[in-house]
């Protein structure tokens, strides 16, 4: 898979664990149909888990990189 940049379209699988980003607030969730997003942000949280930040339907949300397939 190649690497996911900032403004990359994406692709979102039903059944994704998800992390709302609402200012200081985290809320765990899980998608119930596929969506597309646009990438704004990248994390790493180790050396072999990295989260992707997406803008989604005006909400911002983060997800795994390894979950979301690039369009």
């Amino acid at each position: 898979m190649s690497k996911l940049l900032i403004g990359d379209l994406v692709w979102i699988p039903a059944n994704t664990v998800i992390k709302y980003l609402d200012g200081t607030l985290y809320t765990m969730g899980r998608t119930k149909q596929p969506t597309t997003g646009v990438v704004f942000g990248r994390q790493s949280e180790s050396q072999c888990i990295e989260h992707v930040h997406i803008l989604r339907f005006e909400e911002r949300i983060s997800v795994k990189a390894t979950d979301v397939r690039k369009l």
